[in-house]
């Protein structure tokens, strides 16, 4: 077990706790998929940003 007291389980089990872990998670993929639809029409790839 950790012995710091400010660090916690994960992220993700924070996120379970406040009980919005499903909206975060929905949210990233709205913005994931904006992302790369966005890169994809304008031609840029990846590795072509810095």
């Amino acid at each position: 077990m950790n012995d710091n007291p400010h660090i916690g389980e994960s992220f993700e089990s924070f996120l379970r706790d406040e009980g919005i872990c499903e909206q975060v998670t929905a949210e990233a993929v709205r913005r994931a998929r904006r992302i790369k639809i966005e890169r994809e029409t304008s031609g840029s790839r990846p590795e072509d940003e810095k």
